[in-house]
């Protein structure tokens, strides 16, 4: 128990003090459509397929691509899928990586 205790300090000291050890560590969400464009590259990296996608625009009730406003691959690995007429604001959008 100790040992997890310690390598967990360990890890939040060097978060804090080192910007590439935070950014390989902290898993921002990732923009994967905008509009209804796919964003492949980001989509890859994320490690989804189209299918994937698609599986989660089902989920979400959209009917045609051009509803949708944005896809966002969230920290947890949820997909949050933003549709409809009007424009996303943009303070929902804040902290979404558009390039992986």
């Amino acid at each position: 128990m100790a040992a997890l205790f310690g390598f967990q300090a360990i890890l939040s000291r060097l978060r804090q003090g080192h910007a590439g050890v935070r950014s390989l560590m902290d898993n921002s969400p990732l923009l994967i459509m905008r509009g209804e464009t796919i964003l492949d590259d980001n989509l890859r990296h994320a490690k989804m397929t189209r299918a994937d996608l698609y599986a989660k625009l089902r989920e979400a009730n959209v009917l045609r691509l051009d509803e949708v406003r944005v896809a966002v691959l969230e920290q947890t690995g949820d997909v949050s899928v933003l549709h409809g007429k009007r424009e996303v604001e943009v303070c929902l959008l804040e902290g979404v990586r558009d390039r992986p």
